[in-house]
């Protein structure tokens, strides 16, 4: 069973995830306290990284430079370009429809999250 750390805000992204992908993944919230220190994190898969503005960079960096391989998701076409730019990061436009949006996610899980 591969374990996913999913960083989302505002709680939506995480929320329909749990409930649309396959049971063989397990997801878990991102929270802002001691279990997420660098050795707990680093037992997850991946992360999946919801971007909603500018500022999510900050948090994304600490994140990025624990080697931990990263999906970036956001609807903001600017933050997409951002992130493309940083090596070894996989983004998804969120903007697209639901299905669209978890056949590429799932793609990404395979290919990305050993």
């Amino acid at each position: 069973m591969k374990n996913i750390l999913i960083y989302d805000k505002k709680n939506y992204f995480f929320r329909y995830t749990k409930k649309k992908i396959v049971p063989e993944i397990s997801f878990h919230k991102f929270t802002k306290n001691n279990e997420n220190s660098a050795s707990e994190l680093k037992k997850y898969n991946g992360i999946i990284f919801i971007a909603y503005q500018e500022d999510d960079i900050v948090t994304f960096i600490d994140l990025y430079l624990l080697r931990v391989p990263i999906v970036v998701c956001s609807e903001n076409v600017e933050l997409i370009k951002l992130y493309k730019k940083i090596p070894h990061t996989t983004c998804i436009d969120i903007n697209q429809n639901k299905n669209e949006i978890f056949k590429e996610l799932l793609l990404a899980i395979d290919l990305k999250f050993v």
